[in-house]
């Protein structure tokens, strides 16, 4: 890897962001199939945790139910600060 130039950020190469659906096959609906993000892969483990990674170019979306979220957040989060590190976003449909 290169280092960027002094004064000058290291650019962008992927960004990840994991959103929280309480609804999960809602969401997948919608992103997967009605915005067309095509699936890279799709994980089920204990619990009922479930996730599915999106491609969005640059970017990959992980649509995560609440049980996956709280295994996310106990592998990479555990032991180190949230301050200033990923993104939280929660994903709720409307009420019908």
């Amino acid at each position: 890897m290169t280092r960027p130039e002094p004064g000058r950020s290291p650019a962008v190469r992927q960004l990840r962001l994991v959103v929280e659906a309480d609804d999960y096959d809602a969401a997948v609906a919608f992103f997967r199939d009605a915005l067309g993000l095509p699936e890279q892969a799709a994980y089920s483990g204990g619990d009922g945790a479930r996730v599915v990674i999106l491609d969005a170019g640059r970017a990959t979306l992980e649509l995560a139910n609440p049980a996956q979220k709280r295994l996310i957040d106990e592998v990479e989060v555990a032991g180190r600060s949230r301050r200033g590190c990923g993104s939280r976003s929660r994903w709720t449909t409307a009420a019908r």
